[in-house]
């Protein structure tokens, strides 16, 4: 027999139900919400949801993609199943590996003579080196993926 009220386990942090209203239940972080804490997590219909970090960055989270105006890193699959880096709407794949230290380039124009690098440590980012020679591009099936989120919400309004 289950006592107390429910709570959402989400990346090693607990979140208490904090209100529910047309379909959307928002979660506050349940150990320090009320020392100030931002920390958040907003269902909608129960597919897609917001995620609020402890210092107030909002992300959309749709399926396993994640979609944040911050500088965020993040790891996709190909199409041919190699990780790549996404950073800033630029896609990176990785060049050199010297134990748990990865050398990512750009994986779109570096062929084209694009030059940016990313370094990164057990998958945090260290250092960024170079510009782009080219706009950022999201990938298609993220592009995709946004915009049937945003046509559902909007239909159902």
């Amino acid at each position: 027999m289950r006592r107390g009220a429910r709570i959402l386990c989400m990346n090693n942090y607990s979140f208490s139900k904090h209100h529910e209203v047309s379909g959307k239940t928002r979660w506050k972080c349940s150990k320090c919400s009320s020392k100030g804490c931002k920390a958040s997590v907003t269902i909608i219909d129960g597919s897609a949801f917001f995620t609020t970090t402890d210092r107030g960055a909002r992300i959309l989270w749709i399926q396993d993609f994640s979609f944040s105006k911050h500088s965020d890193a993040q790891y996709v699959t190909s199409v041919r199943g190699a990780r790549q880096l996404v950073l800033n709407g630029y896609t990176y794949c990785v060049k050199h590996v010297l134990g748990s230290k990865l050398h990512w380039i750009c994986s779109t124009h570096h062929s084209k003579g694009c030059r940016a690098k990313v370094h990164t440590m057990n998958d945090s980012v260290c250092s960024q080196l170079g510009a782009h020679t080219h706009p950022p591009r999201l990938i298609s099936h993220q592009v995709e993926i946004l915009t049937n989120f945003c046509n559902d919400m909007f239909m159902n309004q």
